[in-house]
């Protein structure tokens, strides 16, 4: 079962420069294997999208669960906690699958623009600048941590050529 997300939705579609739509699964498992006809395993997904239609985005459990709060009861999980982590993890995934959206195919690619979208993805979602800062720094340390081979990319740093703002030194 799903539902959509209209918050998340909004954020999305401003951050793809065009309508997108975010949708929450109660299990995004059943959605999957119905549309692998169960030939692909999840291993921990967070999002997916279809190429078929890039203006809907699937998000699981995992995702929505910490965006939720964050949102809707203004929740800000502390510093050093595992909600933190979380809450970063899921807005990565969210800003990294929204530059799917919009023609990022390169998994390196659309995660390191995705790492520099935390700020103002966290911003629009009621994070104050320096919240918005924390995650994005948090975030850069759990990319930092394992990246998996495919989304990790030696020119994703301040300054590389993945870069969006090379003018600054504003990271990630």
């Amino acid at each position: 079962m799903s539902r959509v997300e209209p918050r998340f939705s909004q954020v999305a579609s401003a951050l793809a420069g065009k309508p997108v739509e975010v949708r929450c699964w109660s299990r995004l498992d059943d959605e999957w294997r119905a549309w692998t006809d169960g030939r692909v395993s999840l291993l921990g997904l967070l999002a997916y999208y279809r190429k078929s239609n890039l203006s809907v985005l699937h998000a699981s459990p995992r995702l929505c669960q910490p965006l939720v709060p964050f949102v809707y009861a203004k929740a800000r999980p502390k510093n050093s906690t595992r909600a933190k982590a979380d809450l970063a993890v899921a807005l990565l995934s969210l800003a990294h699958e929204t530059q799917h959206l919009i023609g990022h195919a390169e998994e390196n690619v659309a995660e390191c623009y995705g790492l520099q979208r935390i700020r103002p993805l966290a911003r629009m979602l009621g994070a104050s600048r320096d919240y918005a800062a924390g995650l994005a720094r948090l975030a850069w340390k759990v990319y930092l941590s394992a990246p998996p081979d495919s989304y990790y990319s030696p020119e994703c740093r301040d300054g590389g050529a993945l870069d969006k703002n090379p003018a600054t030194a504003i990271w990630p």
